[in-house]
């Protein structure tokens, strides 16, 4: 990539040169100096995606049971209500 774009500026005796250093360079390059550090950041992005889905899912189980047991202790609290409105003769469908 470094070649062809010196080319296109037409500064080929540059690319002779002893001393060249690429100033860019591809995705993934193992020529470039940081690539360890470009390595690191992605498996880091990688596992912090994982903990955030690990802690998604938890999330979602207490919401989930929270909800179950606020329903549960209100229907228990308004058993003998609902009871009675049976007796008087209203359907399920009009309780609810």
């Amino acid at each position: 990539m470094n070649l062809d774009l010196l080319t296109m500026m037409g500064k080929e005796n540059f690319i002779s040169s002893s001393g060249y250093q690429p100033i860019l360079y591809k995705n993934g390059d193992a020529a470039y100096p940081m690539s360890g550090r470009t390595a690191a950041i992605k498996s880091t992005i990688k596992i912090y995606q994982i903990i955030a889905s690990i802690i998604l899912i938890v999330l979602i189980i207490v919401v989930v049971f929270t909800i179950v047991l606020v329903t549960q202790k209100q229907i228990n609290q308004t058993k003998s209500q609902i009871g009675i409105l049976k007796a008087l003769g209203y359907r399920k469908r009009e309780i609810v």
